[in-house]
């Protein structure tokens, strides 16, 4: 694992609860490093996830999948729970997705799916989790009721790759140096890295071993569709407050992304920021404080 792209936790004094934060696909924790020290700021205790398959190589992003994604963030809710009554996901992109799919996990109340179980919400929100050998045994989960809100930056529901705006966003980015802000908060926030020999073998295998064709990029691209599809068909069954934020610029997710949230969520409000010149892995100073400002206030009111 590259250093880089590590992980991070850290404890609050204060105690107000944990706002765990999800990175995107191809992404990293480092995406969040401010919006983090900003919730530290507040009081709250904070943790960044790598999720499997990042921060490494490519050879290994290639392999991981929509299952191993979705339950490292459901694991990681339940560890979590087990130390901070209260918790908070903010994901960004992808992270999102799988941050709404946990919340939904843990609102059901027991280790079962979450359309099984979404009638089955037994835990008061004032009640320490339960993690002893009995309710293990017994199936009940011990992030039960902690989760409290779920913050989705830029989540996909629709995608902008073919329109104007996105298209004249990313031909500019090709001709960006380096240590232009846009260019090098896109290479920060990626924390997979291609090798020579990856790109040498997997031309050898889409050459001469068809059953490698998904090997690489396409592989994940295919979970991530997964994902998108199976995040949709579970949000009647959410039943905690969203905030969701979208920008007009971004070059790979839709606005439109937010009819979607907005019309399949029915059991819970959905909060929305409209910014307008924010990216898909870039805000501009300015945007940032404002999607900070409505983070800082949607995680103290709920």
């Amino acid at each position: 694992m590259n250093d880089a792209h590590a992980p991070a936790f850290r404890v609050n004094p204060a105690e107000k609860g944990l706002v765990v934060f999800i990175h995107g696909f191809m992404g990293s924790p480092r995406y969040f490093d401010g919006f983090s020290e900003a919730m530290y700021q507040q009081g709250y205790s904070v943790a960044s996830l790598l999720l499997p398959g990042h921060g490494s190589f490519a050879e290994e992003f290639a392999f991981s999948t929509m299952e191993q994604w979705q339950n490292h963030v459901n694991d990681e809710v339940v560890r979590f729970s087990r130390d901070h009554g209260k918790i908070w996901l903010v994901g960004h992109s992808m992270g999102g997705l799988l941050a709404l799919n946990a919340a939904i996990k843990s609102g059901a109340g027991r280790l079962r799916d979450a359309g099984e179980a979404s009638s089955d919400r037994q835990s008061s929100s004032d009640e320490q989790p339960r993690d002893d050998p009995q309710s293990r045994e017994a199936g009940v989960n011990p992030a039960a009721g902690r989760v409290r809100g779920v913050m989705m930056i830029a989540s996909p529901f629709k995608l902008a790759l073919f329109s104007a705006k996105a298209t004249i966003n990313r031909l500019k980015m090709i001709f960006y140096r380096r240590n232009h802000p846009v260019k090098a908060a896109y290479i920060a926030g990626n924390s997979v890295r291609f090798s020579f020999f990856y790109w040498l073998a997997s031309g050898a295998y889409h050459r001469f071993l068809p059953r490698f064709r998904l090997v690489g990029i396409t592989r994940p691209l295919i979970e991530l569709e997964k994902l998108i599809q199976a995040t949709k068909k579970t949000l009647p069954l959410t039943r905690v407050p969203v905030t969701a934020v979208y920008s007009l610029s971004d070059e790979l997710v839709s606005v439109r992304s937010l009819e979607t949230l907005k019309s399949g969520i029915n059991g819970a409000p959905v909060g929305e920021l409209i910014i307008c010149n924010s990216l898909h892995a870039y805000i501009p100073d300015n945007e940032r404080a404002v999607v900070q400002r409505t983070m800082i206030k949607f995680i103290s009111e709920n």
